[in-house]
């Protein structure tokens, strides 16, 4: 599935999946599409902590590479 998103976008992308029903995902080379997907991501994940945690799902962001084909997972929100 990445795979293809990846291609599409013609870019490696940025993925946060802050709760079990939201994937939020973008090119990881656009910074203000990345920095936007970034910060509601981290919103979205610290607002269900707190109101609804049995739909918390990942803190941590992923970044599928097209070139190795391989998602890296970071906790890093600055990228």
């Amino acid at each position: 599935m990445w795979e293809e998103i990846a291609e599409k976008l013609n870019d490696d992308i940025i993925i946060g999946i802050p709760t079990k029903d939201i994937v939020y995902y973008t090119k990881l080379n656009d910074d203000r599409l990345k920095n936007k997907m970034l910060k509601m991501s981290k919103e979205m994940f610290e607002r269900n902590e707190k109101e609804s945690p049995e739909l918390i799902f990942c803190k941590d962001i992923f970044i599928y590479s097209r070139d190795n084909k391989n998602i890296l997972v970071s906790s890093d929100y600055s990228l």
